[in-house]
C-alpha cells in the first residue's frame, strides 16, 4: 500500500528528470575527468548528473561523463 510520501517521492524525480537532469549535456574537461576508466582533460566530453538521493541532497551535484558513444547509445 502507498502512502502520500511515496507518491511524492515519485513525483519529485519525475519533476527532477523532466527538467533536463538525466540528459547529456556537452562539457569541455578543463580538468581531469574519468571517463569510461580513462582520465581525460583539455577535450570535449558529455555529462549528465547523478541523481540526487535523500541523503545526498546537501552534496555538490556529482556527474557521469563519457563520449558521442555514451549518448548514442542511450537515445
Amino acid at each position: 500500500m502507498k502512502t502520500q510520501h511515496d507518491y511524492w517521492k515519485e513525483d519529485d524525480v519525475r519533476i527532477w528528470q523532466e527538467i533536463n537532469h538525466n540528459k547529456w549535456h556537452v562539457w569541455f574537461a578543463w580538468r581531469p575527468v574519468n571517463v569510461n576508466g580513462v582520465w581525460v582533460w583539455g577535450k570535449i566530453v558529455y555529462r549528465k548528473p547523478v541523481l540526487k538521493t535523500y541523503v545526498t541532497m546537501d552534496d555538490w551535484t556529482s556527474y557521469k561523463y563519457g563520449t558521442i558513444l555514451d549518448v548514442l547509445k542511450e537515445k
